[in-house]
Formats: structure tokens, C-alpha cells, sequence
């Protein structure tokens, strides 16, 4: 009985052409979790370089400082939305790599530690992936 009315009201609304006018635009909240080298959950406070994480439209740390979330706003297009989400992700991770070398670079180290670290002046992404075209 209710799939036959549930039919008849898709139909019906159908007929009235609302599936043509139909829009979807589209959000992503893309969650991180900032983890140490040894894989545990980072107690260093939010990067400096990513700015104030509470007043900000694209990231926030959500309910844990090691978390960190990047909000998309809303696109009709989803190989817009892919593209926005991607460059906003390079450019924020690339944001916490400088943090984590200034954050080196202050701190007295042996030549040791300073020949494995991951930054030798550069912030380039190693990502095989693309941004769709």
C-alpha cells in the first residue's frame, strides 16, 4: 500500500517536470588527524600557519585540536567541488609542512635528526594525483 502511493507521488511529481529543475550542489568536510611521527595523536597546538582554526570558513579543528577539518563550500558541479577541495588540501598541508620545519628550525638538534627531516626549503606536494580538467 505505501509503495504504491509513494510511486504515485513520484510519478505524479514527475509529470510536474521537478526532476528537470532538480539542483544538487554538493559540501565536503574533509577530516585529518594530525599524528606524530610514531603514530600517536599530536599535542602540538593548532599550526600557526593555517591561521585561527575557529574563525575560519574553510578549516576547523572541529571538537580536538589535532583534528582538522577542511570545509568546502557548496558547488553544483562536482568536478568543481573535487578541484576547490584538492587545491584547498595542497595548500593547507603544504601550510603545516613549513609550520613543522620553522618548528624544527627553533629547536637546538643534532645533525642526525636535521638529515631526516622532510624539509629541505621546499613545500612541494609528492601527490601523484590531479586536479581533474
Amino acid at each position: 500500500m505505501a509503495t504504491s502511493h509513494l510511486k504515485e507521488n513520484l510519478d505524479r511529481i514527475k509529470s510536474e517536470g521537478f526532476f528537470e529543475q532538480l539542483e544538487i550542489i554538493r559540501g565536503i568536510e574533509r577530516e585529518s588527524l594530525r599524528v606524530t611521527k610514531n603514530n600517536k595523536i599530536s599535542s602540538q597546538n593548532h599550526p600557526t600557519t593555517l591561521g585561527a582554526a575557529l574563525c575560519s570558513d574553510v578549516i576547523t579543528t572541529d571538537f580536538a585540536e589535532a583534528l582538522i577539518e577542511l570545509v568546502t563550500p557548496t558547488f553544483d558541479s562536482r568536478k568543481n567541488l573535487y578541484n576547490y577541495l584538492y587545491s584547498l588540501t595542497e595548500e593547507k598541508f603544504s601550510q603545516m609542512l613549513e609550520d613543522y620545519c620553522t618548528r624544527l628550525d627553533d629547536i637546538q638538534e643534532t645533525s642526525d635528526v636535521q638529515d631526516r627531516r622532510p624539509c629541505s626549503g621546499t613545500t612541494e606536494s609528492n601527490s601523484d594525483s590531479e586536479p581533474l580538467t
